[in-house]
């Protein structure tokens, strides 16, 4: 009878070990899984800034050139 629990109790120690590898997987994949949203939200915010940049220039421009016509108006009438 000891032989047998002795099998049953090498047996609980073996899937023990290989639920630990496949939990410490898991948990390697959650963490490259974590790293990645956060690059690629980071990634994304930077785009979101440069664009928001690009949009305020091209805004700027676009009054600048509204300026220089009425100026242009302006003298005109003047």
């Amino acid at each position: 009878m000891k032989k047998g629990f002795g099998c049953w109790r090498n047996r609980f120690r073996i899937f023990g070990e290989i639920y630990e590898k496949i939990e410490g997987r898991k948990r390697q994949q959650m963490l490259e899984l974590e790293k990645m949203r956060m690059d690629f939200q980071r990634e994304l915010e930077l785009q979101k800034k440069q664009i928001l940049e690009r949009a305020q220039a091209e805004i700027a421009k676009i009054r600048e050139g509204d300026d220089e016509d009425g100026n242009s108006v302006e003298n005109l009438s003047g």
